[in-house]
């Protein structure tokens, strides 16, 4: 049918003024200062531990007999030593015990910390594998037969190894490991071999066997020799230092492994490597102590608390705290009852559990903070850029006066301004001129994807001019998120090449891959309690960390006007505020080939035509999924439809958004006029 012309609204004008953001306050302590207070504290805790008992012994004393072990007597640094028996108490009963339980302490508060970021699960601790149930198993046998100092730690880390054995072969489909199934598995595994135990218990243990059990079970420090402060040491600092070497890995899992996946990561053999790792540190924490809770559980969120949620400041912070936390919950379990011992594994319940009541209650008091706090673009917050500015950008009125949709400069329409957020001078100006210069096509060659046997995606192509926005339409379930995923390497194509310029996408190593694509999915959020400066520097994950890498997520947050809340919580941010900081995120890869599934998801009118306008006048070759068809009609230089998971139309917006093609795809009636100034369609629907 002819496209009619719609009567021109009135034009509204700006009246605000473009405000800067306001600087940002409230950053985190440095990691290096709370390094330095936390490790003086461990060093204080393991000194003063030592000191408390029935025999008086002093911090003076303690180090004495340190210096005298370490040779420095020899050397005429070492002054009097003590007695045999004092030097006794302290360098064979009293420090290995307490350097034991600092490891241990150090073992789990690690493992939770990437139990709980693999699995995206709050709760998950370090046995959430059956590793403590597998151990159990092991100890309780050998106890039963008569364990020796050699055979029970042995006994037990032998258990963890087969359960955890158990949990991969029963979580593994088809050489994956989904957190969902993992977690499954593992309770299976925990369940089965709980009910070995109490069938052994029942069946065999009877007087000492029995205390020594549930001893055990409880968990337990006494009698630890220097033999097993090597083994948790060792482990700690070897595996310890393997899991720190991969903390910029780990960041990128909190929004999932979408998310992690486009960023770079190899998902599936990353988290094969650190749950082995995991779970031969936790073996190594269980031989030798027992089953001691609420460590690897609590430990980790305190520390996002006080410290931030990066990795590279919470696994060194989280092994601290563990390590003085069970030093003093060891001396409370000899201590508070002497000379009868409570089982470690009962006072850190006993610590634990209120303790997590109140973290809980913290983050939940950081959930309900009042408006002002949260920074709603209300106009009510005193230093927050007013409603109608984006970063200094156009005026609500001016974005509606201007929608034109080109590529090109905006023509002003009474007297509104043209400027815009990524204008040049702007935050984002050198991240936009960078990305202009190395714009290349897209071309999507006869791509399938299925899913146990249902196509999904069949034999689709498109291709995209360099530096142009294409929408990708269709009905849901047409395939357009999962085609996105196949483009952007997420999910792995039947068959099918996806080229940007003259290389293959799909044969690319994924760090090359994501430092060329950046993909923004739609409803990703995590539970961590993560920096929005954090979030947005998840996208220099697939680059070689540099001292640039904060300059260049903050200019990304500049440029989708949230520069202000760069060191809020990410659980404060609205739903429109989410997506501009994943839009900010994909921004800070400095990506050539920009891949979008409902950027406008959660965003008002005004925002809607921001964010479109600001993508449209980026330069980055951009492939977007679009349910609004009068947004891709605005901003798309042309517009591909899906029905089916095949390409029903595509072609320019004139061409394609036709009363034809809407009815057969959409199954819905429409006129098609155009626009008073842009010239370009506009839908208005009619009932079937």
């Amino acid at each position: 049918m002819t496209a009619t012309p719609l009567t021109a609204p009135a034009t509204r004008r700006s009246t605000g003024t473009p405000h800067p953001d306001p600087p940002a306050s409230g950053r985190p302590v440095p990691a290096a200062m709370w390094t330095g207070v936390m490790s003086a504290l461990l060093v204080l805790s393991v000194t003063l531990a030592v000191t408390i008992g029935s025999a008086d012994i002093s911090m003076l004393d303690v180090w004495r007999s340190i210096g005298t072990h370490l040779g420095l007597d020899r050397v005429g640094l070492q002054p009097s030593p003590l007695s045999p028996q004092m030097d006794g108490i302290v360098w064979d009963v009293r420090l290995p015990r307490v350097l034991t339980a600092g490891a241990v302490g150090a073992a789990l508060a690690l493992c939770g910390a990437i139990m709980q970021t693999l699995t995206r699960n709050p709760m998950a601790d370090p046995y959430l594998l059956g590793l403590s149930s597998g151990a159990s198993v092991g100890a309780v046998v050998v106890l039963v037969l008569g364990a020796t100092q050699f055979t029970l730690p042995a006994a037990a880390f032998g258990g963890a190894v087969l359960a955890l054995v158990a949990t991969l072969t029963l979580a593994n489909r088809r050489g994956e490991l989904p957190p969902t199934r993992t977690i499954l598995a593992g309770l299976a595994v925990s369940y089965l071999c709980a009910a070995i135990t109490s069938f052994v218990i029942f069946w065999s243990a009877t007087g000492d066997s029995y205390r020594s059990i549930l001893s055990w079970l409880l968990g337990s420090l006494g009698g630890r020799t220097w033999s097993d402060v090597a083994i948790v040491t060792v482990a700690v600092v070897v595996i310890g230092a393997v899991l720190l070497s991969r903390a910029r890995t780990l960041d990128a899992f909190a929004f999932g492994d979408g998310t992690a996946s486009a960023l770079g990561v190899n998902v599936n053999a990353t988290r094969w490597t650190l749950l082995t790792l995991v779970a031969l540190l936790t073996g190594a924490a269980v031989a030798v102590s027992g089953a001691i809770g609420f460590v690897g559980l609590m430990v980790p969120h305190a520390v996002r608390l006080i410290a931030g949620a990066g990795h590279r400041r919470v696994l060194p912070l989280a092994a601290l705290v563990g390590a003085s936390f069970l030093i003093w919950a060891d001396t409370l379990a000899r201590t508070v009852f002497d000379p009868r011992e409570l089982p470690v594994g009962v006072v850190t319940a006993f610590l634990g559990a209120p303790a997590f009541a109140i973290l809980l209650r913290r983050r939940r008091a950081a959930g309900r903070a009042p408006a002002a706090r949260r920074g709603r673009s209300n106009g009510t917050n005193p230093g927050a850029p007013p409603q109608d500015s984006w970063n200094g950008g156009p005026s609500r009125g001016a974005v509606e006066a201007e929608v034109t949709g080109t590529n090109g400069a905006l023509p002003a329409t009474n007297g509104a301004s043209t400027h815009h957020p990524f204008a040049t001078g702007g935050p984002g100006a050198g991240i936009t001129a960078r990305r202009t210069t190395l714009a290349d096509p897209l071309r999507v060659g006869d791509v399938s994807w299925s899913v146990d046997g249902t196509l999904i995606v069949d034999g689709v192509d498109i291709s995209v001019a360099p530096g142009t926005l294409t929408g990708l339409l269709g009905p849901n379930g047409s395939g357009k998120s999962s085609l996105l995923r196949a483009v952007a390497g997420i999910s792995r194509p039947d068959h099918g090449a996806v080229m940007l310029g003259e290389q293959d996408l799909l044969t690319m190593r994924r760090r090359e891959r994501a430092r060329r694509v950046a993909v923004v999915e739609q409803e990703t959020s995590t539970d961590i309690p993560l920096r929005v400066l954090d979030v947005v520097l998840l996208g220099r994950t697939p680059h070689r960390p540099s001292a640039d890498d904060e300059r260049i997520a903050l200019d990304a947050l500049g440029s989708t006007g949230l520069r202000h809340v760069a060191d809020r919580d990410w659980h404060t941010l609205s739903g429109g505020e989410r997506q501009r900081v994943h839009l900010a995120r994909a921004l800070a890869q400095e990506p050539e080939l920009l891949l979008l599934d409902e950027p406008t998801n959660h965003l008002d009118v005004h925002y809607q035509l921001a964010l479109l306008e600001n993508v449209s006048t980026l330069g980055v070759t951009t492939l977007a999924a679009l349910h609004d068809l009068n947004l891709a009609a605005a901003y798309c230089d042309q517009v591909v439809v899906l029905d089916g998971g095949r390409v029903a139309a595509a072609g320019p917006p004139d061409d394609v958004l036709v009363p034809d093609v809407i009815r057969r795809v959409f199954g819905v009636d429409c006129d098609v006029y155009r626009h008073p100034r842009t010239g370009r369609p506009v839908l208005v629907f009619s009932p079937g």
